[in-house]
């Protein structure tokens, strides 16, 4: 993981990698997710800015530095706006509406960035700025997504729960459906002190088909041969929309 410093001025926001030994590395990893993303934005612009930054720059500065350019998006981070929400249990704090919308758009983006051959597998609410009441949502931190042309390069993993010794199909359905428990809680600290899959299922047991795919040994078995790596994910993402419509 690279150490980031973050600044913004009102427009625009830098991500800069600050440790020394981490520049070239970093470096490398900015100017991967700086071409992916123009490529992705030259491809449908219209599309592109309803659910990513716009990215503007990518380089070093005086410092040595690497760093990226991109617009600064209005809102709040869905980490925050649930911990603003401040219920103590597992809790039920959104609409299936608004779960299904939330959902919907990660499904949207995870589209385009296939197209680009990158997955966002770490869908920590951190990672998602809601930018309206409608909970109209922007992916942010792409720089250890998941590569699917280059299976050496690192990458991050919601909550590093996900088994990294499954193929990048059935790690997205498992993101999917940590992202979905995460969303029963305020915020990440109430979440890692009293998240356990058998207290959320017996509170919310309706859910339980949802989360099967985090327990199911015959994910280690491989996709079948042709399958898309979002196979799994639509599969999951129907399983939702069956339950919460």
């Amino acid at each position: 993981m690279h150490s980031v410093l973050l600044s913004g001025d009102g427009r625009y926001i830098y991500k800069r990698c600050v440790v020394p030994e981490l520049r070239q590395d970093s470096f490398r990893s900015y100017r991967k997710e700086y071409t992916a993303m123009k490529t992705l934005y030259s491809k449908d612009p219209d599309s592109y800015i309803l659910l990513f930054p716009v990215y503007h720059a990518c380089g070093r500065d005086r410092a040595g530095n690497p760093y990226l350019k991109m617009d600064h998006i209005e809102g709040i981070t869905l980490e925050k706006k649930l911990q603003s929400m401040g219920h103590r249990n597992p809790h039920r704090y959104l609409s299936n509406d608004q779960i299904l919308h939330i959902f919907d758009q990660i499904s949207a983006a995870q589209r385009m960035l296939r197209t680009v051959d990158i997955l966002q597998l770490d869908l920590n609410p951190e990672n998602i700025i809601v930018v309206n009441d409608d909970y109209d949502i922007r992916l942010i931190d792409l720089t250890e997504a998941r590569c699917l042309t280059d299976s050496s390069r690192p990458y991050n993993l919601i909550d590093y729960h996900a088994s990294v010794d499954i193929p990048p199909s059935l790690q997205l359905r498992q993101a999917g459906a940590l992202l979905f428990t995460r969303l029963f809680y305020s915020g990440n600290e109430q979440y890692q002190t009293d998240y356990s899959r058998i207290s959320f299922l017996n509170r919310f047991h309706d859910y339980w088909s949802l989360l099967q795919c985090l327990d199911d040994r015959d994910d280690r078995q491989m996709p079948r041969e042709g399958s898309d790596c979002l196979y799994y994910w639509d599969i999951w993402l129907n399983q939702l929309r069956l339950i919460l419509s």
